[in-house]
C-alpha cells in the first residue's frame, strides 16, 4: 500500500503527526523527482541551487508562489492538460496558473470527498450556492471560485444558485427553496466575500432575515477584501447567526 492508499483508507484526522510526516515526505520526494524529469523550468531552477538530498521536510526544495504567475510550470504535455486553474488575483492583476491533468483532478476529487463527507455525512444534501451559474460557462479555464463551486457542488442536489449574472440576490427563490427543505440539513457554499456582500448585505438592505437552522455552511477565500470592512471571523459568524440563523460553519483554505 502506497502513501496515498494509506491516507485514503484512514479515517479523517486520525493519523498522528509523526506518521503523517513520513507519508508526506515520501510523496513530496517522489513529486520532486517527477518534476525534475518532466518540467524543464523546475529542473533549471533546482540545478542552480546547492545540491542536497531530500531526506526531511525541511530539505524539500520550495518555490516562491509568484513563479506560477511568471512561468509555465507544467510537468505534463499540453494535450494531457484537463483544465487550468487560476488564482483570484485579489492582490494583483497577474494570476497564478496551474495546469491539472486527469489523474490529478481525480485525486483532488477523491481527497475533497474524504474530507467533506467526514462532517456532512455520505448523502447528498439540498444545496444553496451563493453565486451565479454564469461563472461556470468555460470549465476548461476555471478561477479558484469556479473550481470551488464545481468541487463542492458534488455533495449537493437540487442546486439553487442564489445570485443572477449581475450578482443580485433571488430572495423569493431563496425563501421558497428554504421552505421546501426546511426540515432537513441544507448545504450552503460560497466565497466568503460574496456571502458577506451579496447575501448578508442584500438581506440587510432589504431589512429581511432568513432561517437556515439546519444549514451547514462551507465558505472560503475573499478574506483580503473583508479586511477593508474590519470584518473578522467572529463578526462574520455572528452576522450569519443573526441574519440567517446559521450556526454550523466550516471555513476552508484553498490555494491555486
Amino acid at each position: 500500500m502506497n502513501a496515498l492508499d494509506t491516507l485514503f483508507a484512514a479515517r479523517q484526522y486520525s493519523i498522528g503527526h509523526d506518521k503523517k510526516e513520513v507519508l508526506l515526505l515520501d510523496e513530496l520526494a517522489a513529486l520532486h523527482d517527477h518534476h525534475l524529469k518532466f518540467c524543464p523550468p523546475y529542473r533549471s531552477i533546482y540545478s542552480s541551487l546547492p545540491s542536497s538530498e531530500v531526506s526531511s521536510l525541511d530539505t524539500v526544495p520550495f518555490l516562491p508562489v509568484r513563479l506560477f504567475k511568471e512561468l509555465k510550470l507544467q510537468s505534463v504535455p499540453d494535450d494531457a492538460v484537463m483544465k487550468v486553474l487560476t488564482s483570484s488575483g485579489t492582490t494583483s492583476q497577474q494570476v497564478s496558473r496551474i495546469a491539472v491533468d486527469r489523474q490529478t483532478s481525480q485525486l483532488q476529487t477523491k481527497a475533497l470527498a474524504a474530507i467533506v463527507t467526514s462532517f456532512i455525512g455520505p448523502k447528498r444534501l439540498p444545496m444553496i450556492i451563493i453565486d451565479s451559474r454564469s461563472i461556470l460557462q468555460d470549465r476548461s479555464q476555471l478561477s479558484a471560485r469556479g473550481a470551488g463551486m464545481i468541487g463542492l457542488s458534488n455533495f449537493g442536489r437540487n442546486h439553487f444558485y442564489a445570485l443572477d449574472e449581475k450578482m443580485r440576490l433571488d430572495f423569493c427563490g431563496l425563501r421558497d427553496f428554504i421552505r421546501q427543505y426546511n426540515n432537513e440539513p441544507i448545504l450552503i457554499f460560497g466565497f466568503t466575500f460574496m456571502i458577506w456582500e451579496y447575501l448578508l448585505g442584500a438581506l440587510h438592505r432589504r431589512g429581511e432575515s432568513i432561517s437556515l437552522e439546519h444549514g451547514i455552511l462551507i465558505h472560503g477565500g475573499g478574506w483580503k477584501k473583508l479586511t477593508e470592512y474590519a470584518v473578522d471571523n467572529d463578526v462574520f459568524k455572528q452576522t450569519l447567526r443573526e441574519q440567517c440563523n446559521i450556526k454550523t460553519v466550516h471555513n476552508y483554505y484553498g490555494m491555486v
